[in-house]
């Protein structure tokens, strides 16, 4: 970490002297189950010539590292006028194929990591949590920014028996009394829409009426 730490600092300066326009969407710090860990930083910028906004990432000495390949090399941080389609790549360490990808910094328009392997997208928002699992080789094909333009609208619906959550990755809901004093349910959505079946979910409730917390919202429904 030391290292990647004094290499962002040099980039800082590099930055500056330039005087370049760019602004960070993004950075994603990549561990491991045996706590090595590495950053990569994912910016934005107006000018059209990028090629001086890219800090090279050297990889020798790294136990693990997380990149963005262009030009037949590899960066730690990367700017782009169009952040739609970038491939990330892993070098893994051997014998390890389980990692964890936090967003520990997020600005402005929120981006879309997308795990090609599942289909899995995960909003990188700041303290997203992103799991990815049997990671056995380096590519630069399985992880990518996602197609952000068109997100889904955040709205939840209670009809049929159910409530439809639309736009609800990562965000929780939860079913409490009607006033709001005793928390019946509570999941954390993994995808972009999802059901609740409420007939599983407030089997043996004897009241009629619930409340849901959903993305700041209220919701009085009716069993």
């Amino acid at each position: 970490m030391k290292k990647i730490f004094l290499s962002l600092l040099v980039l800082a300066a590099t930055f500056n002297a330039f005087a370049i326009d760019y602004t960070a969407k993004a950075t994603l710090t990549l561990t491991d189950t045996d706590g090595d860990a590495c950053e990569i930083v994912i910016a934005q910028s107006d000018q059209t010539d990028i090629s001086k906004y890219c800090a090279e990432m050297y990889m020798e000495n790294r136990a693990i590292a997380i990149y963005v390949s262009a030009n037949d090399k590899k960066y730690e941080l990367y700017a782009a006028n169009d952040l739609t389609g970038i491939a990330f790549g892993i070098m893994p360490k051997e014998g390890v194929t389980d990692y964890t990808l936090t967003v520990t910094d997020q600005e402005g328009e929120v981006l879309i990591f997308k795990d090609n392997v599942t289909g899995a997208t995960y909003p990188m928002t700041k303290g997203a949590i992103i799991p990815l699992a049997n990671v056995t080789a380096e590519t630069i094909t399985s992880f990518q920014v996602a197609d952000a333009a068109t997100p889904v609208e955040p709205n939840i619906c209670h009809r049929y028996g159910k409530l439809e959550v639309y736009g609800s990755n990562r965000k929780s809901v939860e079913i409490l009394s009607q006033n709001g004093a005793t928390s019946i349910y509570t999941k954390v959505m993994t995808s972009d829409y999802q059901e609740i079946n409420l007939a599983d979910v407030l089997a043996g409730q004897t009241a009629e009426y619930f409340m849901v917390k959903w993305n700041g919202k209220d919701l009085i429904i009716k069993k």
